[in-house]
């Protein structure tokens, strides 16, 4: 009886293409927790730095309608100035 596989080799073919394989699948994944990492951590400083723009935009009593109080050093503006004014704390 011949049986024929597609594919088919000795012992240490099959070895060596499993490991091969496998070796691929770890790089993909290991690029991917790269990529994962870089894009996460660019994100984290992102949104950081428009954080701390937007404290800094208060603190400097910069307030919009729905914040605003009328306090000693408040001033009450649009929306549109309080982005100028977070943007130009970036």
């Amino acid at each position: 009886q011949i049986v024929i596989g597609i594919g088919a080799g000795d012992d240490d073919t099959r070895r060596r293409r499993r490991d091969e394989r496998r070796d691929l699948r770890h790089q993909a994944v290991a690029d991917g927790e790269h990529e994962f990492t870089f894009t996460v951590t660019a994100e984290d400083e992102a949104a950081s730095a428009i954080e701390s723009a937007v404290e800094q935009a208060i603190g400097d009593g910069i307030r919009t309608g729905d914040i605003f109080s009328a306090k000693e050093g408040e001033r009450k503006v649009n929306t549109s100035e309080m982005g100028a004014a977070i943007v130009e704390r970036l």
